[in-house]
């Protein structure tokens, strides 16, 4: 419980200086097979969403990841497997 608010603390913060943090959204995506809570997951995914600029290479392979586990996820997270699937198509449909 308290790592998944520490999760939703970090993830308050990081929207106040974005650019400056992309390590640690990287490591906050390699966290998101360990962390059961919903709403702590829902969080990492909107991270990786809003700023998949920054983390090019890995927002499509976490997205691949919670792809193959959609149909097991609470509602809030589905929420943002969809939302992190439309922006990187709207952010680099190439891929």
């Amino acid at each position: 419980l308290v790592v998944a608010e520490s999760v939703v603390v970090i993830k308050k913060l990081l929207q106040m200086q974005p650019e400056q943090h992309s390590d640690i959204i990287k490591h906050m995506a390699k966290l998101i097979d360990n962390i059961q809570v919903p709403m702590a997951r829902a969080s990492i995914l909107w991270l990786i969403g809003e700023y998949c600029e920054h983390v090019p290479k890995i927002a499509p392979d976490v997205l691949r990841k919670m792809a193959k586990t959609f149909t097991n996820e609470e509602d809030i997270v589905k929420l943002q497997i969809i939302n992190l699937a439309a922006k990187l198509y709207l952010t680099n449909s190439k891929q």
